[in-house]
């Protein structure tokens, strides 16, 4: 059978040609996790920095792993992080359509053509959707890969079922070039012959890439490392096609440990999980750069970098092909640079939804609770007092306990908590207990304004952190280990203490005032001077 060349020649002619063009692929599958928020990443700064392309592509073949929302997800996210796509579904563009679903014709018009040329065959056999989905299949007993091009054809227009396969060279070798793994080599007798069209008519996964890579005129393709492996079959494809390879770009793992990928199946945190915790945008996107790629140069010892500046200064020599190992501690130390540097407003915009977790009353002024919370970050950081910044005539000391109670053996934590809290809030913690009771109440002393806040923060941390208590005796709990809500608290609004609630029992470092009944002992003492300031 004769194919018409005018089909092929017309998609020719729409390739755009003469700059960088990337695009990011995913699959509406679900959540954006650390793992495709790099790879969008990546594609978006090599095109800004090349003044190329940058395209969104959405790759929905694979319809049985479809996620009701999950393309939503995608457009929010992308907007969220600044990434704009040049072209894509929702913006158009000379190559469209932008979803593979779309494109059902012109894979099966060019698998067809892969027949026609020899590199393709017809198979009849019976596999399961998942083998022709993993292209397992072992060539050496295929009685399809040796039928007539007549035979063939006849059981296709007999209506019998059948899948197209790629016909793989029996031997010799294929080589292919990454840019952070260098030249490749692998024997053909070790690939296999890949499903590139299924029953349905739908292509693979494999086989839409090259076709869409090269009909949109894609210079360079970023990938996870996984993928290697069928590299060699992309390079085969291309070749028999006659067309020129885009270049290689293979990210190695984001990994949760030494041994471990992250996984969103085994709890690892997707781009909106980070958000939910208290993460800021920025923060996110600038960790995430560094996770398996290193500035040069005058900005080798940089880490703080806006998205301007990535695009300024990225470069694809940099990536490594070494895993990157996600540490939360070190996205944390990012989080609290960015939350410090905001101006007023923004942190109040930031800070609002946390603070209405914590404070209930809608008449409570948001925005007033924030430019508090920053005012005593920034009294912290630079180990100032109230005293040292303002006239504190007319100024009122409160001391008052605060409704909860706390036992030496069951729940030393809470006094703890009162001591970290009370340090960062220029108050002091106390316990009041009546005359032989084992129980105490926790309170604090300041001034007015400051024990308020002090009060506020102390309550929305004991609530947070409260429910992981429920061994009375607990072998310690970090603060790390918190609820995202608590984090945001010790993380972000306070330098980063690293504490440990002690061991039942265990003595209270930091306490420092004494228990005292009401305003007796050091804490009487406290209030005395406090008044004369």
């Amino acid at each position: 059978m004769s194919i018409d060349m005018k089909y092929f020649e017309e998609m020719e002619a729409k390739i755009p040609h003469g700059k960088v063009r990337t695009r990011f692929a995913p699959s509406p599958t679900g959540y954006m996790h650390v793992g495709n928020l790099r790879t969008a990443l990546y594609t978006y700064l090599i095109a800004r920095h090349a003044n190329g392309t940058f395209i969104l592509r959405i790759e929905d073949t694979d319809q049985g792993r479809l996620v009701e929302g999950a393309t939503d997800v995608i457009y929010r996210t992308m907007a969220e992080c600044g990434l704009s796509h040049d072209e894509g579904p929702d913006v158009g563009g000379p190559v469209a359509p932008y979803i593979q679903s779309e494109r059902r014709d012109t894979y099966g018009r060019y698998a067809e053509l892969l027949v026609e040329r020899g590199h393709a065959y017809y198979c009849f056999c019976e596999k399961a959707a998942s083998e022709e989905d993993a292209g397992d299949f072992d060539r050496a007993d295929d009685p399809c890969r040796d039928l007539s091009p007549e035979e063939a054809r006849q059981r296709v227009e007999a209506g019998e079922p059948y899948v197209i396969r790629q016909r793989i060279p029996h031997e010799g070798t294929t080589t292919f070039h990454d840019v952070s793994f260098g030249d490749i080599t692998v024997e053909n007798k070790t690939l296999d012959d890949q499903v590139l069209l299924k029953r349905d008519g739908l292509p693979t996964y494999n086989f839409a890439n090259v076709v869409d890579d090269h009909l949109m005129g894609i210079t360079h393709v970023v990938r996870g490392s996984e993928y290697l492996s069928s590299a060699p079959k992309y390079n085969l494809l291309y070749e028999a096609f006659g067309w020129e390879v885009p270049t290689y770009v293979h990210c190695s793992p984001v990994m949760r440990d030494q041994h471990n990928k992250m996984s969103k199946r085994k709890g690892d945190p997707s781009y909106e999980d980070l958000k939910a915790q208290g993460f800021l945008t920025d923060a996110i996107l600038n960790y995430v750069a560094l996770l398996g790629w290193a500035p040069k140069g005058e900005y080798a010892e940089q880490e703080i970098f806006s998205l301007d500046e990535l695009v300024k200064v990225f470069d694809i020599a940099g990536i490594s092909k070494s895993p990157a190992i996600f540490d939360i501690e070190k996205l944390t130390y990012f989080n609290a640079t960015y939350l410090r540097s905001m101006t007023p407003a923004a942190f109040a915009k930031a800070a609002e939804p946390y603070i209405r977790q914590a404070v209930k009353n809608p008449a409570v002024d948001a925005a007033g609770i924030a430019a508090l919370l920053q005012a005593r970050r920034l009294m912290a950081e630079h180990k100032l007092m109230p005293e040292d910044i303002e006239p504190q005539e007319n100024k009122k000391v409160v001391q008052e306990c605060v409704g909860i109670t706390c036992t030496k053996l069951s729940s030393p934590w809470t006094v703890y908590l009162s001591t970290l809290i009370a340090a960062h809030y220029c108050c002091r913690p106390y316990r009041s207990h009546a005359h032989g009771s084992k129980v105490s109440e926790i309170g604090f002393i300041g001034m007015e304004d400051d024990f308020k806040l002090c009060k506020l923060a102390f309550l929305y941390a004991y609530d947070c952190v409260e429910p992981m208590q429920a061994d009375p005796y607990p072998k310690g709990i970090s603060c790390k280990d918190a609820s995202g809500d608590v984090q945001f608290l010790w993380l972000g609004l306070l330098p980063r203490p690293v504490c440990r609630f002690p061991k039942a029992g265990g003595r209270t470092p930091g306490m420092g005032i004494g228990h005292g009944r009401a305003a007796g002992g050091r804490g009487r003492r406290f209030q005395n001077e406090a008044e004369q300031l």
